[in-house]
């Protein structure tokens, strides 16, 4: 609230991601579900059968992009008529982390991805998926990278954060 309290409501999930458009949309950790809150916190209807999300955000024509660790993939939903088509990710022929999606000023959207802990040789890099699922990559070339959170500024120039090189940066020339 204005007066910095924080009113909590009942959630029907384990959150994985939250983002909010007209209403307030969360995924679900493990039951491949996805919830829509009104403003107030009254649960309006689930949806079922999807791919279990690291990410979410509203699209402008109103479709949820969810973002899936564990199938590799980026689906365009629907939420007026429940479908959705999925994209999926190239092989990288280990486990990447994506996550943190944005839409950026041409339309796509981007997101980070990055290796579980340092673990997996998957090189850290943003990514990139257009409406049609053309997918790009943008690596991030500091030792121990892990881009961590993203952002678009006022000029469209897309900023990223790393928790593992301790730094921030941007994409693009300036």
């Amino acid at each position: 609230t204005p007066s910095h309290r924080i009113v909590q409501y009942a959630a029907s999930f384990a959150g994985m991601a939250l983002t909010s458009g007209p209403t307030i949309w969360g995924t679900s950790q493990f039951n491949q579900q996805l919830f829509k809150y009104s403003a107030g916190g009254v649960l309006q209807q689930t949806y079922s059968n999807l791919p279990d999300e690291s990410g979410i955000a509203v699209a402008p024509n109103g479709h949820l992009w969810l973002l899936s660790d564990r199938f590799s993939q980026a689906m365009d939903f629907d939420p007026k008529t429940a479908t959705g088509i999925a994209y999926s990710l190239p092989s990288c022929g280990c486990f990447r982390l994506i996550g943190n999606p944005k839409f950026g000023p041409d339309g796509a959207l981007y997101f980070t991805e990055g290796a579980s802990n340092f673990v997996s040789n998957y090189p850290p890099s943003v990514g990139r998926i257009t409406a049609t699922g053309v997918f790009t990559e943008y690596p991030v070339y500091e030792p121990r990278s892990q881009p961590s959170g993203l952002t678009f500024d006022a000029h469209g120039t897309l900023w990223i954060t790393d928790i593992g090189a301790n730094k921030i940066g941007f994409l693009g020339a300036r």
